[in-house]
């Protein structure tokens, strides 16, 4: 079964490496609540920053929920995640999931292009086209990248 990948972008108004930094180091600042595990209880989020190493959530009650292994982390460049969220919304293995390619772009001066292409989705198994669908809705990958920009705008408002 092959289903097709989707992309999506957003410009940021900040220079590549700030724009990868908030995005890997903010991860639990800017992520959306509606995409986690915890729900209400969503203490953070994070991205160990080095391949093999884990992309993650945790709780109030400190336990960590995997969301998939990284698998390239170039800061200031690129990270490539393993999606470890089935279409259940339950965790699944890196072997069930599929990948994230996050690639941060210099556009025009001062600005980068932050680009999402998600794919290998059939990596999820019967259910994978109800997965690619619901990231490729406005309240998927759209609304996770109006997230970034929401926090990226906190965060030069605080300057």
């Amino acid at each position: 079964m092959s289903i097709e990948r989707i992309t999506h972008s957003i410009v940021l108004p900040a220079g590549a490496a700030a724009v990868f930094d908030v995005f890997a180091k903010d991860l639990g600042n800017w992520w959306p609540l509606a995409y986690t595990f915890s729900g209400p209880d969503f203490a953070g989020a994070g991205i160990e920053p080095r391949v093999g190493g884990v992309w993650f959530e945790r709780n109030t009650s400190g336990v960590s929920v995997p969301w998939g292994e990284v698998r390239a982390y170039e800061p200031g460049a690129r990270l490539v995640l393993a999606f470890g969220i089935g279409p259940d919304r339950k965790p699944a293995s890196n072997e069930a999931a599929s990948e994230v390619e996050v690639r941060f772009t210099p556009a025009t001066a001062g600005r980068t292009r932050v680009e999402i292409e998600h794919r290998d989705f059939a990596r999820h198994g019967d259910a994978a086209d109800v997965l690619r669908a619901g990231m490729d809705s406005p309240q998927g990958w759209p609304l996770i990248l109006a997230e970034l920009k929401r926090w990226m705008e906190v965060c030069d408002r605080r300057r």
